[in-house]
Order: structure tokens, then C-alpha cells, then sequence
């Protein structure tokens, strides 16, 4: 015969060692891989499921946690499940609190080229909300059609005005000046071409 299941709140107190020094109530028992404390709990029907033993401990203690709402906790001891410790928060800014990515970047006054900013030179993209300078982003379109510019430039000087490869077609005139070999020698063809015209 199975021996019957402890009450849930007699194995919460065993698992719970209040710190005196912080007030934080421990967490003795097994964890989950990001540190919380992990709580077998019955679910439907009469199965034994698993929770966050901060959330057991702020809907046993203080009052339910409304839907869609996170444990964050206050005293940013992951192990943890002091009630008075833990707040109900949207999970945007349970991670705006914590030590992520987003929160240390919500924090900055500057970005990362020294840019204030303030409210003028921000602008927020509508997909993450995340921030973004607008000195930055102004810059690097001026860099991007300066780039353009400069390889499409690029592409034409290769060949000359009709076509003809530079490389393979270039020498200088007496004013030092790049002269197309292809096009100086179809201009010589076509100017005797016209005199032999006018003087026939």
C-alpha cells in the first residue's frame, strides 16, 4: 500500500530555510536549470505535476496570480520564495528588471557611438521595441548611398563612354589626358572617310 502524500504545505516547509539576514527563504529542494525552486504539486486528476515553488508560495500565502502574469522577485535571489519578496509582473517588465540584454540596454543613455539618446534621436522599431539612434541610422544610409555611388562609378570607369575596356584600350594624349585606343582609332577611320568624301 502507497503511503499517503504529505500536505502540501507541511513539504513546502521543509524544503523553505528562512535567512535571517536577508529575510529570503531558501530553497533546500530541487531546482530547475535557471536556478528556481522546483515544487511537485497534485494536478487534474490526482497527477503530480511541477511548479515554481515561488508561485505555490505566493497563491498559498497572499493571493492568486492573475493570467498572463510572472513571478519576479524583488530580492533578485532566484532560489527564493519569501512572499513578501515576490511581485506579479508582465513578463516584459519582469526581464526590463532583471540583468538581460534588454534590461542593460534600457539603461543606457548613449549608444554606442557616444549619441544621446533622448527623445529627439530615437526611434522605436514597431516589431520589438527595441531603440534605435536616428543619428546612427542617418549615417549609415549616407555610408550605404555613398558606397553605391562610388560602385557604380566604379562599374562605368571600366570601360569608355562607347563601351571599350579601359584596360585593354588606354594610353595618354599630350595633355595626359586617358584616350580610348578602340575609339581614337575609329575616329581616324571615319575623319578620312570624310575627306576622301569632300575631296573626291
Amino acid at each position: 500500500m502507497a503511503r499517503p502524500r504529505e500536505p502540501e504545505d507541511v513539504r513546502f516547509w521543509r524544503y523553505a530555510l528562512p535567512e535571517p539576514n536577508s529575510g529570503c527563504w531558501l530553497w533546500t529542494g530541487a531546482l530547475n536549470r535557471d536556478g528556481y525552486a522546483k515544487f511537485s504539486v497534485l494536478g487534474e486528476p490526482n497527477e503530480e505535476e511541477y511548479q515554481r515553488g515561488s508561485r505555490w508560495a505566493y497563491e498559498n500565502f497572499v493571493k492568486p496570480i492573475p493570467r498572463g502574469f510572472v513571478i519576479d522577485h524583488k530580492c533578485r535571489v532566484r532560489s527564493c520564495v519569501n512572499p513578501s519578496h515576490l511581485e506579479p509582473v508582465m513578463v516584459r517588465t519582469n526581464t526590463l528588471r532583471g540583468e538581460s540584454p534588454p534590461a542593460v540596454n534600457k539603461l543606457k543613455t548613449e549608444c554606442v557611438n557616444g549619441h544621446a539618446l533622448s527623445l529627439d534621436n530615437l526611434y522605436i522599431n514597431k516589431q520589438n521595441g527595441s531603440r534605435i539612434c536616428r543619428e546612427c541610422l542617418s549615417i549609415r544610409k549616407r555610408d550605404r548611398a555613398y558606397a553605391l555611388r562610388c560602385s557604380r562609378i566604379a562599374i562605368i570607369s571600366e570601360y569608355c563612354k562607347h563601351g571599350h575596356l579601359w584596360s585593354e584600350n588606354t594610353k595618354l594624349n599630350s595633355a595626359g589626358r586617358r584616350v580610348c585606343v578602340s575609339c581614337d582609332k575609329e575616329n581616324k577611320q571615319a575623319y578620312k572617310r570624310r575627306m576622301k568624301f569632300f575631296l573626291s
